[in-house]
């Protein structure tokens, strides 16, 4: 708090003062981020276990959620009467005690104010002794932290239970990985020994697995298992019966045939990002000439949809090696020239080492080790494989291969939060975040005819100003008949022209959806137009502005309508699939949590537009800067060629291209100067420009065997766009802002 004075002379008073900005970078910021995660993991690392603590939280409102074993009766009994009229700083009594009392109070409908009296109950809310609900109250502020609450949502959406563990798991890495970072070993490298050993574990619980059977009759197995999920729980000492009652309600709901279990008719009462455009869309850049490398990261993910990390460090090493040639004096239009012939040599270079292979909607495999070079340095890369194959599947799907062009339009991508990486699937159809607008309506139509509207199911209204008087009991009834007659005429027309299915872009009131269901013609509402047109273009459907319209020809047709829901929460989503036109596709993701959802989203993304890059034109460079290496060879041995002052700008190009493999293999743990230069001496040697940085530490550098490639346009688009943006910083001469006018 601090006192200070206004122009005018008048006082105020500055409760905080804006702290300065502080960046982490390095392993500091990466201890930072385990520290965030380690402090949430330890808050329920207590909880854990059937002999957990329990824990007490009040929120901004004055809600509290309390968790309180039960006491014996006798024992509350004896502190109740003490209490109620004396004040809590007044009670001499150890702490265990005085929380006894206090949650006591809450039970019992009292509670106590700012002075210790005794008041009436606030609010309870319920237990937390669940992992779930204590981060779900929590007030997080951290971004790591928030992951942890995330990955717990996410634990209990998809699975119910084990939400304090895998926090509590999570923790514990984050701990043993602080260690090892202290160490001095590089993060990718901690982070590939934990992948690895998920996979040992994941392998080792499926080999020491157990199967067990149960029917209607034999449920104890389940019960079993119940009662081990509910023993770490306030209300372990119910748990048989709890567990019997939880079984018995499954078994009652569940579908054996399918295998399936639909919770909701259970009632109970009582941004991290690796891809480059969008980490520079999230800075908040200033600078005049940092907006310029935002512009080319963003010009770069539209043109190609890949290197936009590359493009930009590209970018800065020209203007590095521009910075020192400027200090020798040397003219920027000189540099810039240098750098432009230099570009032309690298790109013509490319065209000269660019290899062909050739695929057909039959052999996908060559676009799917292209796709999976692009995921290999995203979050999801564990999941490359299974991630380029949809992308790739989905690009095939809606390509013109006559005319080698696809659009990407007609590819949906959505996500919802729960589930693996590995549940994502691709849909030749639609996906549409809705269900059925009336619960009985059938959850599944085989050989769907679909009416797409964007008109209402309501009656018509006047579009003046008007007035109805009902006076009379005659009036109102010939009112609502009149109203029943319109529903049932837009009803009966939907009917007439063969229609089982109605998609609608407007909702209908309660009268209308349940004279739908009467006549068997399962409805969905308030469907976006983005979909509508989607699903028109998938099912060969026409969209239909008016009832009167409506007429056969103008059905889709879709082989499965299907409403799924997810996990163990009430979200449900509508399948459109078997189209009469499968020009359109959905890809679905799932994930922990939306972090990872929305970076799968840019990864995939990334994906697709270089597997439509390569319908267009399929040459193929190496990467693992194999490429950038062959190319700095080729441009240092062109410099000699130019007697001028250019041939400086030649060669600081040439070593600007050695910054990306450079920065490939310090990111990967390696020693980067002698792992550059031993890949370098190997291209020169055996003359092979397939020779790069061995990231995945496979035991060759030949990127052709561990078939890592780029586009041949990606990599041409990545060299002249970095070119043309520092040519254009170079010619920059004065800086003249708007506060310096006047």
């Amino acid at each position: 708090m601090a006192l200070a004075f206004d122009e005018y002379g008048r006082p105020f008073v500055i409760l905080r003062e804006q702290e300065s900005k502080s960046r982490l970078r390095g392993i500091d910021a990466q201890k930072a981020n385990i520290a965030a995660g380690v402090a949430v993991s330890r808050i329920l690392r207590t909880s854990f276990g059937p002999k957990g603590m329990d824990k007490m939280l009040q929120s901004p409102d004055g809600d509290i959620t309390i968790s309180i074993y039960m006491l014996t009766v006798l024992f509350l009994q004896m502190f109740s009467h003490a209490c109620l009229n004396m004040r809590l700083q007044d009670i001499r009594m150890p702490n265990y005690q005085a929380n006894f009392v206090v949650g006591y109070c809450l039970v019992q409908g009292y509670g106590y104010n700012a002075y210790g009296d005794i008041t009436i109950l606030i609010s309870v809310k319920g237990n937390a002794n669940d992992g779930a609900t204590i981060l779900e109250q929590m007030d997080v502020d951290n971004q790591i932290g928030k992951l942890m609450v995330e990955l717990s949502r996410s634990q209990d959406y998809e699975i119910g239970d084990g939400t304090t563990g895998v926090v509590v798991m999570a923790g514990a890495l984050l701990e043993q990985a602080e260690t090892l970072l202290e160490m001095g070993i590089h993060p990718i490298r901690v982070a590939e020994g934990f992948e690895i050993s998920s996979r040992i574990a994941v392998d080792n619980l499926e080999s020491i697995a157990d199967k067990f059977d149960f029917s209607a009759t034999n449920i104890e197995p389940l019960v079993q298992t119940c009662m081990t999920a509910l023993s770490s729980k306030i209300v372990n000492r119910c748990k048989r019966s709890l567990a019997e009652i939880a079984v018995k309600a499954v078994m009652a709901v569940a579908d054996f045939e399918r295998r399936d279990v639909n919770l909701d008719h259970i009632k109970v009462e009582g941004k991290v990002a690796n891809d480059g455009a969008t980490i520079l869309e999230q800075m908040d850049v200033d600078n005049q000439i940092g907006k310029l490398m935002v512009e080319l990261s963003r010009s770069q993910d539209y043109e190609i949809g890949d290197g936009t990390t590359g493009v930009v460090v590209m970018a800065g090493a020209l203007l590095e090696q521009a910075e020192t040639l400027l200090e020798m004096g040397i003219h920027p239009i000189r540099v810039a020239e240098g750098f432009e012939i230099s570009s032309r040599i690298a790109v013509v270079h490319l065209e000269s080492i660019a290899d062909k292979f050739d695929f057909s909607a039959t052999n996908i495999e060559p676009l799917v080790q292209t796709c999976m070079t692009t995921l290999s340095s995203k979050i999801v890369n564990r999941c490359k494989s299974i991630l380029a194959e949809i992308a790739v599947k989905a690009v095939m799907a809606v390509a013109d291969l006559e005319r080698r062009d696809v659009n990407l339009d007609h590819i949906k991508v959505e996500g919802k939060v729960g589930g693996k990486l590995e549940d994502t699937e691709l849909i030749y159809g639609i996906l549409v975040d809705k269900d059925m607008s009336h619960p009985q309506m059938p959850k599944q139509i085989q050989d769907a005819n679909i009416a797409i509207l964007t008109c209402p199911f309501e009656p018509p209204k006047p579009k003046t100003k008007h007035k109805v008087d009902i006076d009379t009991i005659e009036k109102f009834q010939t009112l609502r008949k009149q109203e029943q007659q319109y529903f049932d005429d837009m009803v009966q027309k939907c009917k007439d022209v063969g229609a089982t299915l109605v998609i609608c872009q407007w909702g209908f009131d309660d009268e209308a959806n349940h004279l739908l269901m009467h006549r068997n013609l399962p409805a969905v509402r308030w469907v976006g137009g983005v979909e509508l047109e989607l699903i028109a273009i998938a099912t060969g459907g026409r969209i239909v502005p008016r009832f009167q319209e409506l007429t056969p020809e103008k059905l889709g047709k879709a082989g499965l309508v299907r409403e799924k829901a997810f996990g163990t929460t009430k979200d449900r989503m509508l399948y459109i699939e078997h189209c009469a036109n499968s020009k359109a596709v959905t890809i679905f993701i799932r994930g922990g949590n939306k972090m990872m959802i929305e970076e799968t989203k840019r990864s995939i993304h990334d994906a697709l537009c270089v597997a439509r890059n390569l319908i267009r034109n399929n040459s193929i460079v190496y990467g693992g800067g194999a490429a950038e290496i062959s190319c700095s060879i080729a441009v240092e041995a062109a410099a000699d060629k130019y007697p001028g002052v250019e041939q400086y700008g030649i060669r600081a190009f040439a070593d600007a291209l050695d910054a990306l493999p450079m920065a490939l293999a310090e990111n990967s743990g390696l020693s980067p100067i002698e792992t550059l230069s031993a890949v370098k001496a190997q291209q020169i040697k055996e003359n092979n420009h397939c020779c790069g940085i061995d990231c995945n530490d496979t035991g060759t550098n030949d990127m052709r065997e561990q078939n890592v490639f780029d586009t041949l346009i990606g990599k041409q688009q990545q060299i002249l766009l970095a070119t043309q943006v520092v040519k254009m910083i170079l010619k920059i001469d004065d800086v003249i802002t708007p506060s310096e006018y006047g």
